[in-house]
């Protein structure tokens, strides 16, 4: 102000510390969080303009203009995420976390956490600790000396691009070919992009059930969310069918479509849910399905297949789906080892030549079996993985064999 000066110390983000007078006196300090709430203020009546990471506070709502947007320090999310960049550029999978403030790192600049694509020698020798710029003495001792240059703002007159000899030339290039680690140059016609963009990567498919629609897992069992106004008769629908009902950890995708598996203790309720399904019109292919089991409701879309069950226990109905995945996957498995091995390939197992002609004649090796990797009662995502299968050998198989051979030495 005209009357009073006040000195800011800030952290390396621009966020304010303390507040000095002229003689050198505390006059604020704060302490936050690393996202920017405040956990401690000495001076709260004193008013700073300025805020966490150099943004403008709201005395009434406690928001923080940040970067043309508001920003949230007591839940450490944007309140305006910034949809314009994620439509146009998607440099990384954790872009589309549009509320997600600086991908959950307040502490270290946002310039620093730009994706290292490691194109290059010199970039993949930094994180062993050598700098090659730094490590050449001449290059470094120039960067390090001012060199005045001639600028010309005029648009009038053409730029002043200095003057270099001949010689001077020949030293920069043999500088920079001393520098040069790679034993093959770089192109000068196509270069290495420095960055990337996965929205081509990025596909739109439609939920499940439509718009206005949630059907999440709490406790074990299906919680229906809906958006009121939105496809009102659909939402009726499915909270009346699939709400409070056993909704299993278990998705699986088979010829391109999405599976979901319910289970309902009630086995009467079947008559019930067809009526009700039945109001969907054509959104959804309904049948009905009668094993030794139980019965099974189950809707078929373009996209997805849900399985209602009825009158079963959901571990059994748990432990039974992942057995049939682990079938289809070691199908797969072998499927995918053929193809390995007719291609001339060596294969996920160590095959001999008489094991490698039964497995392409027949498909499989007499004597294996494809068994988990990775425990799918811990892990369910791999049951139906054909890269989760590998090839042991039937220890059952070797127990059948000795006891006849001993049965026929007797």
């Amino acid at each position: 102000t005209s009357e009073q000066r006040f000195y800011v110390a800030s952290d390396q983000n621009g966020s304010p510390l303390a507040l000095f007078d002229t003689n050198g006196n505390i006059i604020k300090e704060l302490r936050r969080t690393p996202f920017g709430r405040i956990i401690r203020d000495s001076n709260p009546d004193f008013f700073l303009p300025i805020d966490y990471q150099g943004g403008i506070p709201d005395p009434h709502t406690s928001l923080l203009y940040l970067k043309l947007r508001w920003y949230d320090p007591s839940v450490g999310q944007w309140m305006t995420p910034d949809w314009e960049r994620l439509a146009n550029q998607l440099t990384a999978p954790t872009d589309v976390f549009i509320y997600r403030f600086h991908n959950n790192d307040p502490i270290n600049p946002h310039s620093s956490q730009q994706v290292n694509y490691m194109t290059d020698l010199s970039s993949w020798l930094k994180i062993y600790g050598y700098d090659v710029k730094h490590m050449l003495g001449s290059s470094y001792t120039r960067n390090m000396v001012y060199q005045p240059q001639a600028v010309v703002t005029s648009q009038q007159l053409a730029p002043d691009f200095g003057v270099m000899s001949g010689l001077q030339c020949i030293v920069d290039k043999v500088t920079y070919q001393f520098g040069s680690l790679d034993f093959v140059p770089q192109p000068l016609l196509k270069m290495e992009s420095r960055t990337r963009n996965l929205l081509p990567r990025v596909a739109y498919r439609r939920s499940v059930f439509g718009e206005g629609l949630l059907i999440s897992r709490s406790g074990g069992r299906a919680l229906v969310s809906v958006v009121e106004g939105v496809n009102s008769v659909v939402q009726d629908v499915v909270t009346s069918v699939f709400n409070n009902s056993h909704f299993l950890d278990l998705h699986f995708t088979q010829h391109d479509q999405d599976l979901f598996y319910f289970v309902k203790d009630n086995a009467l309720k079947l008559r019930d849910d067809l009526e009700e399904l039945r109001r969907l019109g054509g959104m959804f292919n309904v049948s009905t399905h009668e094993t030794a089991d139980g019965k099974e409701l189950r809707l078929h879309s373009a996209d997805a297949v849900v399985s209602i069950r009825y009158g079963a226990d959901p571990q059994q109905e748990r432990h039974r789906l992942l057995k049939h995945a682990h079938k289809r996957a070691v199908e797969r498995a072998w499927e995918l080892e053929k193809a390995l091995i007719t291609s001339g390939l060596s294969g996920r197992g160590e095959w001999t030549e008489e094991e490698r002609e039964e497995l392409t004649l027949r498909g499989r090796v007499e004597g294996y079996e494809g068994t988990d990797i990775h425990n799918v009662q811990r892990y369910p995502q791999l049951a139906d993985d054909p890269g989760n299968v590998t090839f042991r050998k039937d220890a059952r198989r070797k127990r059948k064999r000795r006891t006849h051979r001993h049965d026929d030495s007797t």
